[in-house]
């Protein structure tokens, strides 16, 4: 096609080109009749800082997640499950981060504190134990007796494992060397801060040449407690089942980094729950007095004291509570297809953990409501499996609109880059193209990388966005894509 005259051009409609503008959807994780402990102190925080409700309880979740990590299970059709998380919430600079973090992580070191502190006089005794023995072996003779005296030492080095000195919190820390003092604490690691760095130095992006994919081994084992076997020319073996928990407050860089994993189709960006809300810079009042409720504070740290320094406890769902778990992701299996709204490869891999995203969710809650003044009561409900469910769409929502708006997948960002493309075309004056030079040539974009059927779903549910909008119309018989000259 030429170039139209402008006779010819004013026949042409106005096109309704996609706005780019960042939108920020509603997330609404408390409703309003929640009046559990955990609900009330966010809702205290929340009110102190002047910050996003939600947000709070996102961090909340992963904080009491880390608390948990270290002795709590849950089964899941037969399979004993880590209660971890993986959760990743961001704001903008000056907006209370910290304080947030604070409120909700430091009880939890200070449980661990406590737990190492119970645990020294029996690591002292099983250390002076060993060197006493070891010391015993170089003087004897009789083979029979320094084979027994090497099952005794064996037997207290699996006590001491069993026994660790933990340190709480990793804030900065590489895979490798995150992998490496997991599995001197029984293969448990938690990430809880509210610094980006703790994100992308465990995932490896803060070094390297940006060439070779980073080591993210023990991030991916972790969250499903799989078995991790490491070995290297420069350091020792490591091998054993990882458990970790990610709660990290940042700002929205850590948000690009989880999504931009996708690419790599490892799996790292689907084990991440996101929240991303609007912040209320501008409009906060620091004339304010608030002062975070001492009464829940105590509760609230308790709580976690209780959780960290719990013997190991398996929970386990009710029957009602799994069935409900097999009906929503029944309900969610139609989507997955081909034409399925989770069609692409990444939104498949985040759908199709909801039912153990649930589980770990509904265990968080279960413990935050009920072991308040000691565990008891190993049984989910299934009330608060309705509620961890409702919490997981609230937080995949956000995912979806996140990865949309920052043109990682989704339909927005997928029309966006086909616009910017026939743009590119009206520019040179071209305006047809045939659709397979189209698809090929928008493959590599961000949005485009991981969409299965591209062809099939362009016909489906991209095209009709296009026509719709009059940006371009499409000739089934010839596969040609018409380009409205006034989208330049």
């Amino acid at each position: 096609m030429d170039q139209p005259s402008i006779s010819r051009l004013l026949e042409y409609p106005n096109p309704e080109l996609p706005e780019d503008d960042e939108i920020f959807i509603p997330v609404n994780l408390i409703k309003d009749d929640d009046n559990t402990l955990l609900a009330e102190y966010c809702r205290s925080i929340a009110k102190t800082i002047q910050f996003p409700l939600s947000t709070v309880y996102a961090h909340a979740l992963g904080c009491i997640a880390s608390a948990m990590n270290k002795s709590f299970y849950v089964e899941l059709r037969g399979n004993k499950n880590p209660v971890n998380l993986y959760v990743v919430s961001s704001q903008p600079p000056s907006t209370g981060k910290s304080g947030v973090n604070d409120f909700l992580s430091d009880s939890i070191s200070m449980a661990y504190d406590k737990l190492n502190k119970n645990n020294g006089p029996k690591r002292a005794k099983l250390i002076e134990g060993k060197k006493a023995l070891t010391e015993l072996c170089k003087k004897e003779k009789d083979v029979d007796t320094l084979v027994d005296m090497g099952i005794e030492i064996e037997k207290l080095d699996m006590e001491l494992e069993q026994n660790p000195k933990y340190e709480p919190i990793f804030t900065n820390a590489t895979p490798e060397a995150l992998e490496q003092h997991a599995f001197k604490q029984r293969g448990i690691f938690n990430i809880v801060s509210d610094e980006a760095g703790s994100l992308l130095t465990s995932l490896g992006i803060t070094y390297g040449d940006g060439n070779t994919p980073s080591n993210a081994d023990i991030v991916l084992q972790g969250w499903d407690m799989n078995r991790l076997t490491n070995i290297r020319v420069s350091r020792d073996i490591s091998k054993g089942r990882a458990r970790g928990c990610f709660a990290v407050l940042a700002q929205d860089e850590t948000i690009n980094a989880i999504l931009m994993q996708g690419d790599r189709g490892v799996g790292i960006s689907e084990r991440f729950l996101i929240c991303r809300e609007k912040d209320l810079l501008g409009s906060r009042n620091h004339m304010i007095d608030n002062r975070v409720n001492p009464k829940l504070m105590n509760q609230y740290s308790n709580l976690v004291h209780y959780l960290v320094l719990s013997d190991e406890v398996t929970l386990s769902l009710s029957d009602d509570a799994e069935l409900f778990i097999r009906e929503r992701k029944q309900d969610l299996e139609p989507h997955m297809g081909e034409l399925g709204k989770y069609s692409n490869n990444v939104m498949r891999g985040v759908i199709g953990k909801m039912d153990k995203q649930v589980c770990k969710i509904a265990s968080v809650l279960h413990g935050a409501e009920n072991f308040g003044s000691g565990v008891s009561g190993t049984t989910i409900n299934k009330k608060t499996v309705e509620k961890a469910y409702y919490v997981y769409t609230e937080l995949t929502k956000v995912y979806m609109q996140t990865a949309d708006a920052k043109g990682f997948h989704g339909l927005n960002s997928q029309v966006m880059a086909i616009v910017k493309y026939l743009q590119s075309y009206c520019e040179k004056n071209v305006y047809a193209i045939k659709l397979r030079a189209l698809l090929d040539n928008t493959k590599k974009t961000q949005s485009w990388k991981n969409q299965e059927k591209s062809t099939t779903h362009f016909r489906a549910n991209i095209m009709p966005l296009l026509t719709k909008s009059k940006i371009c119309w499409y000739s089934d018989d010839a596969n040609v894509i018409y380009i409205n000259p006034k989208i330049r």
